[in-house]
């Protein structure tokens, strides 16, 4: 229980009474439960386009929608995202690029980053089909988890501290295999084997873009967590809109 309340307060912006006693090690093993907790925000984001939609234009929906996640996630995916991008971008040694990441300031691949996922997310969004839409939307926060997961679980953190390194250093197979479960079982439940594709096409992209930053950086850090849920998130609906429509 302790380890699901202290990740579900570094997921989302609920407030989450802290356990009574904290260790670290409850920070890595509440990866195993990053899937069921993005599946949590996708019901909230179902819940709220069924409602929505009965009012107001679909379009406007999936708009709000856009907001409505990066604003329950308290934006701290899409932070790391753009520190990711800065950090990346700048195509300097890895020292250089770990100190631009943690610079508190945004570059420019860092806000083209930001508004290209916003964008990418919302014109998805507004491209799913109708009849699979709801399950997507449920899906979807919960994938982007599953990319934390997989990279805390199995890739080494690059530096020798930082906000991230729990994950890494407290975390491993079992966390990872519990998380992957949760988000199988509920994707086949919901979607049949069409959910299959969206399945490997996440999986393959997070699992190169986890290669691709080790080659970079030596190791993952917490801003590369948050960039592979947003890119795991845009690469599930790119899939859901080529496949199910």
């Amino acid at each position: 229980m302790a380890s699901f309340l202290i990740a579900l307060q570094i997921l989302t912006i609920f407030p989450v009474p802290s356990p009574k006693k904290m260790e670290l090690r409850y920070i890595g093993e509440g990866t195993r439960y990053f899937t069921l907790i993005g599946l949590f925000l996708g019901l909230i984001l179902a819940g709220t386009a069924w409602l929505a939609l009965i009012w107001l234009p679909k379009i406007t929906v999936m708009a709000g929608l856009t907001c409505l996640l990066a604003i329950l996630a308290g934006g701290s995916h899409l932070d790391g995202l753009m520190d990711t991008a800065d950090g990346l971008g700048s195509r300097r040694e890895k020292e250089k690029m770990l100190e631009i990441m943690k610079d508190s300031r945004v570059g420019a691949y860092g806000v083209m980053a930001a508004c290209g996922v916003f964008l990418l997310k919302f014109s998805l969004l507004l491209s799913l089909p109708a009849i699979w839409q709801y399950y997507l939307l449920v899906l979807m926060p919960a994938w982007g988890r599953w990319a934390i997961s997989f990279g805390a679980c199995l890739f080494p953190y690059a530096r020798p501290d930082g906000l991230g390194k729990p994950f890494a250093q407290y975390s491993g197979w079992k966390e990872f295999i519990i998380a992957t479960v949760i988000i199988v079982i509920a994707s086949f439940s919901l979607l049949s084997f069409s959910a299959l594709w969206l399945i490997l096409a996440v999986m393959v992209t997070v699992f190169l873009l986890n290669i691709l930053i080790v080659d970079r950086l030596g190791g993952l850090t917490g801003d590369t967590y948050g960039a592979t849920c947003e890119v795991a998130e845009i690469v599930f609906l790119t899939a859901a809109v080529a496949i199910l429509n």
